[in-house]
């Protein structure tokens, strides 16, 4: 029995994997395994109505797992860095105005009296198209690329 891995739930600054690897209570934490027996996440919950399995469940990405990890042994808790702004989608007339071929980025509705964004002289309006050199696509991908930093990285 193969389980298949369906598609990446992104919900707030997380990736999930979403696989139909049955999980139930007390047996959350196993390593989800690709087909080449590669550890690619570790089996966390299930999306049900009735507390057992229903068809889906979700991992942990690995990377995600071993950033926790060191994390936690290097200072006792999980670290994450912050921008310190509210922002929104670029919709598409916004992305149309400003010459995109597609809505990309995300734009800057506020940003927080002396938070990192502030310091670093961003204002509303603003459009964030990249992070360390990558595309950032959403605000939820925004969201990811600046979680995977740590408090104080430039």
């Amino acid at each position: 029995n193969i389980n298949i891995i369906d598609t990446r739930y992104r919900y707030r600054v997380e990736n999930f994997i979403q696989t139909d690897a049955v999980i139930n209570p007390g047996n959350s934490g196993g390593a989800l395994v690709n087909l080449d027996g590669e550890v690619i996440g570790m089996n966390t919950a299930i999306a049900t109505r009735n507390g057992y399995y229903q068809g889906y469940g979700f991992a942990i990405p690995v990377n995600l797992a071993k950033k926790v990890v060191d994390d936690i042994l290097r200072y006792g808790r999980v670290r994450r860095a912050i921008l310190g702004v509210v922002i929104q989608p670029v919709d598409d007339e916004e992305a149309k105005r400003e010459g995109m071929t597609r809505p990309m980025g995300a734009r800057i509705e506020s940003t927080g009296p002396g938070s990192p964004a502030d310091k670093a002289g961003m204002q509303r309006g603003d459009i964030i198209l990249a992070v360390d050199g990558e595309s950032v696509n959403s605000v939820n991908d925004l969201q990811i690329k600046i979680a995977q930093h740590q408090p104080g990285d430039t």
